[in-house]
């Protein structure tokens, strides 16, 4: 099947979304090509001008997967990933701004 008629068939598809489409996990991911990729990965490899090394990892700092503005997305490595994904684990639930430790300690404690 030729390039032309493969795309074509995909715009007559009624789930056709333009190529873009949000996985189980919240992850946004768009057709570049003929493969799909990850909005974040492709919003960093453009602010960077250059393409990623599968071991760089993108993380979203306010925690919301969608969240593809470069100001929510920093580049770090394999390692630091996983040390801030465990970190959010063990914090999951405790707040984070003063307004919210104080809800969270009246809540709690009643203080």
């Amino acid at each position: 099947m030729t390039e032309l008629k493969r795309n074509h068939n995909k715009k007559k598809n009624p789930n056709w979304n333009g190529g873009r489409f949000t996985d189980c996990r919240g992850y946004v991911f768009v057709l570049i090509g003929d493969k799909y990729i990850g909005e974040h990965r492709l919003v960093m490899e453009q602010h960077l001008g250059r393409r990623l090394d599968f071991k760089e990892k993108i993380h979203h700092i306010n925690g919301i997967k969608n969240d593809n503005r470069l100001e929510n997305l920093k580049l770090v490595s394999q390692s630091e990933h996983a040390k801030i994904e465990e970190l959010g684990k063990k914090l999951k639930g405790v707040p984070k701004t003063k307004e919210h430790i104080k809800n969270w300690r009246k809540s709690r404690w009643g203080i």
